[in-house]
């Protein structure tokens, strides 16, 4: 399966290390965003809502809706880490899109409530159903 993790860019060590970890069980993980070249200023990583994106930024959304679109299973975490909001829309297009969906950590608003989506309190938990798909 393709997979794409959608989360906070603040998180992208942490999800890159989840990425390895479905590889090594045969998922496909091709998301551009987490291999850092996706940092509209230096330091993005760390820096919450301090800063406007700039115009430039565009061809990041585009790489990442690509990304998305070749997906099978969308893995969206939620709760910790800065934010900008953008995996809230990476959500938004993956149910719209009609993508296998699940949340990592507590539902944050109405949409991660709806039926198709899959719920796991956490990453070890996911993985393991993921597991079962290989």
């Amino acid at each position: 399966m393709n997979i794409y993790l959608a989360g906070s860019f603040s998180r992208c060590e942490e999800l890159n290390g989840y990425a390895d970890e479905l590889r090594s069980l045969g998922h496909i993980v091709d998301c551009r965003w987490l291999e850092g070249f996706h940092q509209v200023h230096p330091g993005a990583w760390k820096v919450e809502n301090s800063e406007e994106m700039p115009p430039e930024a565009e061809r990041f959304a585009i790489d990442d809706l690509k990304d998305l679109y070749a997906s099978d299973i969308v893995v969206s975490f939620t709760g910790t880490g800065a934010h900008r909001g953008g995996r809230h829309v990476e959500f938004g297009m993956g149910v719209a899109w009609g993508k296998r969906m699940i949340v990592v950590g507590k539902r944050e608003n109405v949409f991660h409530c709806l039926p198709v989506v899959e719920f796991f309190e956490d990453w070890p938990s996911c993985l393991r159903a993921l597991a079962e798909d290989t």
